[in-house]
């Protein structure tokens, strides 16, 4: 459980990198995939950031990046809230 929430903590800081690298400071998927895949190959390697990095390669049926086409929700079984009440 306490993994989960770590895990979970981990996902969110990536979200929010991501939400910065792309708002705020308007960089494209690409620049943002590179970003990432160097962070990944330093002191801050991940699975996490692997499989981020990996993302932004995908391509949709019109070859765009299928990242655009995913709804920014995320749904939780709970452990993370556990975690954090229990803590």
């Amino acid at each position: 459980m306490v993994h989960n929430g770590i895990e979970y903590a981990l996902m969110q800081l990536i979200a929010e990198t991501y939400e910065v690298l792309k708002n705020g400071i308007g960089m494209d998927n690409e620049a943002i995939r590179n970003v990432f895949a160097q962070w990944n190959k330093g002191r801050l390697q991940s699975f996490l950031l692997e499989i981020t990095a990996e993302i932004f390669a995908f391509k949709n049926v019109a070859n765009t990046s299928l990242l655009d086409d995913i709804k920014d929700e995320a749904k939780a079984k709970g452990t993370g809230k556990w975690t954090s009440q229990g803590a």
